[in-house]
């Protein structure tokens, strides 16, 4: 959690989301809070939202490095020289094919600046906006209320002025203006400045046999020292950019999370959802107990058969009781009239398992 507020402060591209932030930072761990704050540590070299507009960049991490380190990868094994050359011819190959693909370009911003822009035209049905006139608006983004300024390219999101692209308020307002979305980028995201970057090029070089020969000494490469663990071959991606060999275009701030409410993330990369770990233990529980209230209603079962079944046998013996009393009162009334006593009739309880009585001899005549 804290290291969330942290990175969501660090690139927020306003100082009400970065102050926000660092409030609910300071609740959670105030040391850590005035450890950032202190001036001994200058915001402007951690937080998005003091860059300078003129940049026109968002970075704040070092994943450039990382990018060139994995550039680089299989020519920093070789010598001094020949890691040189290599990377010379690189170079010379990659300029050349970079001003002939911007050549080609038919539009006025290069193609990624393009997917960038089509992924922002999404989130375009999202906003409210109320025209105020003169290129100004008021736009309504989920609980959050920005104002545009097309005439000053400016928002008051700020990711129009530290980007130099449009945002996602901006370009709702340039849809309901059915203006060209192309027209507002920043000049360094065109064509042209694409194909100034690359237009200077790299002169081949001789063998390294048929240059002049030189007095100086001999440079030895360093000493090789193993340092532990594996070595790594991919690079640290960020948060923001996705899997490898996807190329995910960078959206504005005004992304919301569905679990925790804030912005700077979605769903699927929020902190404060459950890990995979945590599901899994959920579903054993689950399990656990289904598992339990199973062997309960089992048991319960089992009781209700074995109460039902000694009832039954209860009920069994009394009947059986009955109609043995029932045959000892029959002899007995018998043996009575064979003693010429009167026996007047009783009334017996009927069974419900039927005894046959026992007939008397008959004499003869």
């Amino acid at each position: 959690m804290k290291t969330t507020k942290y990175w969501t402060a660090a690139k927020a591209y306003n100082n009400f989301v970065f102050e926000k932030n660092m409030m609910q930072l300071r609740t959670i761990d105030s040391e850590a809070a005035d450890w950032l704050l202190s001036p001994r540590r200058l915001i402007e070299m951690w937080a998005r939202h003091t860059i300078d507009s003129g940049c026109k960049s968002d970075h704040i991490t070092n994943n450039v490095i990382e990018s060139f380190n994995h550039w680089v990868g299989d020519d920093r094994k070789k010598p001094i020289m020949a890691m040189v050359e290599s990377l010379t011819c690189t170079i010379m190959v990659r300029l050349q094919r970079r001003f002939e693909k911007g050549s080609i370009f038919q539009f006025v911003t290069t193609p990624r600046i393009r997917k960038i822009i089509d992924m922002t035209m999404q989130d375009v049905m999202l906003c409210k906006m109320i025209d105020a006139g003169d290129d100004e608006f008021q736009v309504r983004d989920g609980f959050t209320t920005f104002v545009v300024n097309l005439r000053t390219k400016s928002c008051s999101c700020n990711y129009w002025s530290l980007c130099g692209l449009s945002c996602t308020h901006a370009c709702a307002c340039m849809s309901y203006k059915r203006y060209n979305v192309e027209r507002f980028c920043d000049h360094y995201y065109s064509n042209e400045m694409y194909c100034k970057t690359y237009q200077e090029m790299i002169h081949p070089m001789p063998e390294l046999d048929e240059r002049d020969r030189h007095g100086y000494p001999t440079v030895d490469p360093p000493e090789l020292k193993r340092l532990l663990g594996r070595p790594r071959t991919a690079r640290r991606r960020a948060a923001n950019e996705g899997r490898a060999g996807q190329q995910d275009a960078r959206r504005s701030c005004t992304v919301r999370c569905g679990i925790c409410k804030e912005f700077g993330h979605n769903r699927k990369s929020c902190q404060r959802g459950k890990t995979a770990k945590e599901k899994k233990k959920e579903a054993l529980a689950f399990a656990a107990d289904q598992a339990q209230s199973g062997a309960n209603t089992e048991g319960i079962t089992q009781a209700s058969i074995g109460t039902s079944t000694q009832s039954d046998g209860n009920v069994e013996r009394e009947h059986l009781g009955d109609a043995n009393a029932n045959e000892i009162s029959t002899q007995a009334s018998n043996s009575t009239s064979r003693k010429g006593v009167v026996h007047m009739p009783t009334t017996t309880q009927p069974s419900q398992t039927p005894q046959r009585e026992p007939h008397a001899k008959r004499k003869k005549i």
